[in-house]
């Protein structure tokens, strides 16, 4: 039908054609179950996170940022990191269950703790990303917010109570920005429980955290990836230390 060939009064409007369940984004789909010990999630994801080092924009990306699509796959810290926050509900009194996950890739965490009583908001700095979380919190029937956030520039306007985040320490660079947002970030009180694989350049972040005046506890967290391997990760508990700034994180 052409700009001039308007439907005369009484046809029918043909029907929209209904979405492809099998992409999402421009992206072909597969679905990935994960067992979070009472529950399960079901989440879409690219098909083939390879494919994705491929893409022209990936490329220039990659030329002013070092971007890589890191939230295209499903890290065995984040099954892991869910799987406790899903065990973990929230019970507090005080605080009012706001809780922010950084690097949210694909959803997972902000699901499993939503399912646990938490108020998430889900954060990445890519916006397929993003997509991706509202579109898995979607078909998992879970009320999350979503919103874009750079931990080295963004800064928003209240504290939380729980802050979250899986596999950001695989980069030296990243751990004094990582460091600083979570400072003005986290409540008094709470804590930031941030996952890592043992990593060996993750190791001086303990230490870059500790000057940033966190007191830090780290829990060693067992448990089997998605193809029932066993496998453990490390979650650095960090709390801010007494005397930390209370105000407003703006």
């Amino acid at each position: 039908m052409s700009a001039n060939d308007t439907p005369r009064s009484g046809s029918p409007i043909p029907d929209a054609p209904p979405p492809d369940p099998t992409r999402f984004r421009g992206y072909a789909l597969r679905e990935i179950d994960v067992a979070l010990g009472t529950d399960s999630v079901r989440l879409v994801a690219p098909a083939s996170a390879d494919a994705l080092l491929d893409d022209a924009s990936v490329h220039e990306r990659f030329d002013v940022d070092e971007y890589l699509p890191y939230w295209a796959d499903l890290w065995p810290t984040a099954v892991l990191l869910a799987r406790r926050l899903r065990r973990e509900p929230f019970a507090s009194s005080t605080a009012d269950g706001a809780l922010l996950e950084i690097g949210c890739g694909l959803g997972l965490c902000s699901i499993a703790a939503a399912r646990a009583g938490w108020r998430p908001l889900a954060t990445d700095y890519d916006d397929d990303a993003i997509a991706f979380a509202a579109e898995n919190a979607r078909r998992n029937d879970v009320t999350i917010d979503i919103t874009r956030v750079d931990w080295r520039t963004t800064r928003l306007d209240r504290r939380y109570d729980r802050i979250v985040g899986s596999d950001l320490l695989y980069e030296r660079r990243n751990h004094a920005p990582i460091a600083e947002f979570l400072s003005r970030h986290l409540a008094p009180g709470g804590e930031a429980w941030i996952g890592d694989s043992f990593r060996e350049i993750a190791d001086p972040a303990v230490d870059v955290l500790r000057d940033a005046g966190f007191r830090l506890d780290v829990d060693e967290e067992p448990g089997a990836k998605l193809d029932g391997t066993p496998t453990k990760i490390r979650i650095l508990r960090c709390r801010l230390a007494d005397g930390a700034p209370s105000e407003p994180a703006s």
